[in-house]
């Protein structure tokens, strides 16, 4: 995360308008003179997006709603999908000033009121929580997961979940950075790191906390189907927050 932002950020250029832009695909060109790379990661890092990354999230947004009543597995999704549609094509259709004033605003907002509510949960199971950390040890230094450790599959695992939550490595993190106003390049890839720290150490494990306090892990929803993924977080608020 600090190098790609970096690079990004030495090597970007300046558009008419006096805005900036760059990223992976400009130093690969300028830097490296490779042109051919940085085509071949612009298309790859489009399909990430629009077929991948944006997919993922708006099935994922959509489904913490399927523990609703009013929820129907074909309407719901379909308007929901509509609304992100529309809110995106928004701030897009904005440009990149637009884009970044909502999410200064948004993203901190958003990521202070998570933090505070799964400790809140935490708090309020407090006499949960040493079982909680008897539960995480047991279960990490269980022979199966050991194994599953030796083998590679948890290292895999944890690649994965890592860059869902990050990005680090990918490049798009660094596309946002290039576009950023400051005087030092260094500056801006020690923002990208730390924002990787929040992202993964303090949320993702907050967010594993939080569900291990609550008593939800091992529950199922009305269908008989064991919680997983969004909806064992949603659980998990839940018992705090009310439906």
């Amino acid at each position: 995360a600090f190098i790609e932002s970096t690079l990004a950020q030495i090597y970007k250029k300046r558009a008419p308008d006096g805005s900036c832009y760059g990223g992976p695909a400009y130093y690969m060109r300028d830097a490296l003179g490779k042109r051919w790379m940085g085509v071949i990661f612009s298309v790859l890092i489009i399909l990430i997006y629009a077929v991948g990354y944006n997919m993922l999230a708006a099935y994922n947004l959509q489904s913490t709603f399927s523990v609703f009543k009013f929820y129907h597995p074909v309407i719901t999704p379909a308007f929901i999908g509509v609304i992100l549609a529309f809110l995106f094509g928004v701030m897009v259709l904005g440009g990149a000033k637009r884009l970044a004033s909502i999410t200064e605003i948004l993203v901190p907002f958003m990521g202070i009121l998570y933090v505070l509510v799964s400790l809140l949960i935490i708090f309020l199971n407090i006499r949960n929580v040493p079982g909680m950390f008897a539960s995480i040890f047991r279960n990490a230094f269980d022979f199966q997961s050991v194994m599953g450790g030796f083998s590679g599959s948890c290292i895999m695992y944890g690649v994965k979940r890592g860059l869902y939550s990050n990005e680090a490595g990918m490049g798009s993190a660094a596309i946002t950075a290039a576009a950023a106003t400051t005087d030092n390049p260094v500056r801006q890839g020690y923002i990208n790191m730390t924002g990787t720290f929040w992202d993964t150490i303090v949320v993702c494990t907050i967010t594993g906390l939080a569900i291990a306090s609550s008593g939800v892990l091992g529950t199922t929803n009305a269908a008989g189907e064991l919680l997983t993924g969004s909806d064992v977080t949603i659980a998990a608020f839940e018992t705090v927050l009310g439906s």
